[in-house]
């Protein structure tokens, strides 16, 4: 036998190591999350009341400021203290509510460009005092 066998029955066979293998930690069920109402981001109300709109003349009105109310019509605020309601269910869907220096609003249909003017225009000229006010409810300026 020469050396060279004799260091290789000698040596030592490497021994087969199984690791360690320790169990993932089991997973605490999360509670379910709440589930949230989706909303679209515009309506085809809104579309509609802003098409209504820029055919009454009424162009800077932006569709998501027209508000859904819970009868089904939208609002828009504007910046002169009026409202402007759309009703696709009425006769004349759209309707600008002007304010009085007596407290209420006075409804008026909108349908041509001048029709806001003159709506404007009635309430300042109004001289009758108001009981109860006949307004919609009010809202955030959107």
């Amino acid at each position: 036998m020469t050396t060279r066998t004799h260091a290789r029955k000698n040596r030592k066979k490497p021994t087969k190591t199984t690791p360690t293998v320790t169990p993932a930690p089991i997973p605490t069920p999360r509670p379910a999350l709440p589930l949230r109402e989706r909303r679209p981001f515009i309506t085809e109300t809104q579309i509609a009341a802003a098409f209504a709109a820029s055919l009454a003349g009424v162009t800077y009105t932006r569709i998501t400021g027209w508000l859904p109310q819970t009868d089904g019509t939208v609002r828009y605020a504007l910046d002169t203290g009026a409202a402007l309601t759309y009703n696709p269910a009425a006769k004349t869907p759209l309707t600008a509510w002007t304010p009085c220096d007596h407290g209420t609003r006075h409804p008026h249909p909108l349908t041509t460009p001048d029709d806001l003017h003159h709506a404007r225009t009635e309430a300042a000229n109004c001289t009758s005092p108001h009981t109860p006010p006949d307004q919609p409810p009010e809202h955030p300026h959107g």
